[in-house]
């Protein structure tokens, strides 16, 4: 857990699993999405990582939502593949 007093990265992925990805960033979501690709990639040419325009995280917030730790800049992302 970062801990408020400690700077969060611009770029954070915070838990990924089998097909899914939540990041914590302060980044338009196109950079989001090339830093996943380029940092976590897949393994699969056909299915790269993108922002996942259907879903809801675990406990049924939006995609995206604020960061409860920096809500001024930063934004919690789910990402699928």
């Amino acid at each position: 857990m970062v801990d408020k007093r400690t700077e969060i990265p611009d770029f954070w992925v915070y838990s990924e699993g089998i097909g899914y990805m939540s990041v914590c960033s302060s980044l338009p979501p196109y950079e989001i999405v090339e830093r996943a690709n380029a940092e976590r990639p897949t393994g699969d040419e056909v299915h790269d990582w993108n922002i996942d325009k259907e879903g809801t995280f675990h406990d049924s917030s939006p995609n995206p939502s604020p960061c409860g730790i920096d809500p001024e800049t930063h934004k919690h992302y789910l990402l699928s593949c």
